[in-house]
């Protein structure tokens, strides 16, 4: 028998926990994902809430002032770095195309003891080819982005030095060995090739501070739509993070402190989001199925709310009715009630007790084909209390209408047609 019933639908929170990423493209992307496996009413329900939320979100950003300066300089910084990326390219070109070898192979090979085999105007030409190609390197080094050679604690000014000193000893006829020239050539390849990666490397690193700036600000503007208990909390969250933004480059620890934080709101907000969601999906679940199985809707569940208990009633078929709760925590409470004119008086009868525990059965059977469908929808589905309910602690609802007196005498004939079959099966 089953005339009390508690039955505790397990939402898989666990999977729906899983959806907060990174990017809130992702978020609304995930959730119709990730929900694939809950209930078909849960899941419409959360996409629908995600949807509506997403749509304020993106609105709201968009009115952020500190966002769009901060988008701003951001892409200001983007273009200087690919041109200087650009501009080091180039110079890295012209450098590969400084072709020294001969030249460093007849002057450093012009020593005392090959005076006399060396041609002198050949020397010559070796000299004015490598004291050329240091200028070009002079001037290579000359056209390097500005914030290159800002950095006083850069190579450039130890670069310019040394390039600086074989100048002078050209000019003063000391002229340095064509080997050196070279190798200071090699430097500076090395050099640039190095600011070249680095710029490399600060793009990529802007680029996911960005996104990760980025998201983190739609995290904390999507979940503040799809919560009241965590509003406050993420719209401080939002407050730091624009604040940051709006006077320096943010940094990666920045993003981190707030993202760590926002990871434990979103828990309890995913949380909180499912069970609101679950309550009304589930109630719907129940009217529709119970209906199918010919149970009447005589009180809908009203909308649901997370401080008040959601009950509604139907009418079992045959007589007696069934009254449901859906509870804040989202369990289903089930309480057969039994029905009386409200011109009957006194204790209930042996009759009214017979036909309450033949209808109880009734709703045992049913009740069993309603947890299945709801397995099959997705509400993994346990059963917390089944009990008989005691003659002494029987519900009783007393109609009061026409129609319900009517509905009562229905019951009545039923009744005694169940009284009827019960004398049939006494023995004689």
């Amino acid at each position: 028998m089953s005339g009390e019933v508690v039955v505790a639908p397990a939402l898989p929170i666990v999977a729906i926990a899983a959806l907060p990423v990174l990017a809130v493209g992702a978020v609304a992307l995930g959730v119709g994902a990730a929900a694939v496996g809950l209930a078909k009413g849960v899941k419409y329900l959360i996409d629908k809430r995600v949807e509506a939320a997403r749509l304020e979100m993106e609105a709201e950003k968009a009115r952020l002032d500190e966002w769009r300066a901060y988008q701003k300089r951001e892409h200001q910084a983007m273009q200087a770095l690919s041109r200087n990326q650009e501009q080091a390219r180039e110079l890295m070109r012209q450098l590969g195309a400084l072709n020294l070898r001969e030249a460093v192979k007849r002057l450093d090979s012009g020593g005392p003891t090959a005076v006399g085999f060396l041609n002198r105007q050949e020397q010559h030409a070796a000299v004015e080819r490598v004291k050329e190609s240091l200028e070009n390197i002079i001037n290579i080094l000359g056209s390097l982005p500005d914030s290159f050679r800002a950095d006083i604690n850069g190579p450039f000014p130890r670069l310019v030095a040394t390039a600086q000193r074989m100048r002078v000893e050209f000019h003063q006829g000391r002229s340095p060995l064509g080997q050196q020239v070279n190798t200071f050539q090699q430097v500076v390849q090395r050099t640039v090739d190095s600011y070249l990666r680095s710029m490399e490397r600060e793009q990529q690193g802007r680029e996911r501070l960005a996104k990760r700036a980025d998201s983190l600000l739609e995290s904390t503007l999507l979940y503040g739509h799809l919560t009241t208990s965590h509003h406050d909390e993420l719209a401080e969250l939002r407050q730091r993070l624009t604040n940051k933004l709006s006077v320096r480059q943010v940094t990666p620890g920045d993003l981190e402190f707030l993202e760590k934080r926002l990871t434990d709101i979103k828990a309890s907000v995913v949380e909180e989001l499912a069970r609101q969601t679950m309550r009304p999906a589930l109630a719907e679940a129940v009217t529709r199925h119970v209906s199918e199985m010919g149970y009447e809707v005589l009180q809908e569940f009203p909308e649901a709310n997370q401080e008040e208990l959601s009950p509604a009633t139907f009418a079992i078929p045959g007589g007696e009715r069934l009254r449901v709760v859906v509870d804040p925590l989202g369990r289903l409470r089930f309480q057969v009630y039994h029905e009386r004119s409200a011109t009957v008086n006194g204790p209930i009868t042996d009759q009214e007790v017979a036909f309450l525990r033949e209808q109880e059965a009734r709703w045992c059977t049913d009740l069993q084909q309603l947890i299945r469908r709801l397995v099959e929808e997705g509400f993994g589905c346990q059963v917390l209390l089944e009990q008989k309910i005691r003659r002494d602690a029987i519900p009783v609802v007393v109609l009061d209408t026409e129609w319900e007196e009517a509905e009562e005498n229905t019951t009545k004939r039923r009744r005694a047609q169940h009284k009827q079959k019960l004398a049939r099966k006494r023995p004689i």
